[in-house]
Order: C-alpha cells, then structure tokens, then sequence
C-alpha cells in the first residue's frame, strides 16, 4: 500500500535522525532508540515518515507476541521534540 502523507510536523524518520547525530547522546541509548522506533513503525506497518514524532503518535503500544515499553518511544520521541526547542528532557 502506497501512503502519499505529508507532515506538517516532525515524523519518525526525523527523531530518528536526530537521534543518529546526537553526539552527547551514548551509542548504547542511540541504538536501543533508534531500534525501538523502527520495530514500532514495523508493527504499524506504516513508514517512519508518516508516523508523527509527538509523544501522543507513541500512545500505549502493544503489539503481538510482545508488549513493548511505551517509554521506549516516548522517551525518544520527547527528546526529539526538546531538541527542536532546545531543552532536552532528563535522559531516562
């Protein structure tokens, strides 16, 4: 299926490239960010880039066989958001 979305705002793609060039942030927390956002998107079956990268897009997720960690989107996708602003959240 073909989506012909555009966003207005940040999308999945875009936290994710954020996060890829964050040098403050350690490689472990990168990876283990970037990973959980694209398994996300996979589980939707939706791009990266039409997933809006707002906290509310990342509500509870639960996808079969496992539930993953909402916070394991939530906490990337805020960070993403405060880059932009230029206030970062506690990393957690």
């Amino acid at each position: 299926m073909s989506e012909n979305v555009v966003l207005i705002e940040k999308s999945f793609a875009d936290a994710i490239a954020m996060i890829a060039a964050a040098e403050e942030l350690p490689e472990e927390k990168r990876r283990h960010w970037m990973t959980s956002m694209r398994q996300v998107a996979k589980a939707w079956g939706r791009p990266l880039e039409v997933i809006r990268g707002q906290v509310p897009a990342a509500a509870p997720i639960n996808i079969a066989p496992a539930r993953i960690d909402a916070n394991a989107v939530k906490v990337p996708v805020n960070w993403a958001t405060f880059s932009v602003t230029g206030r970062h959240p506690p990393l957690t």
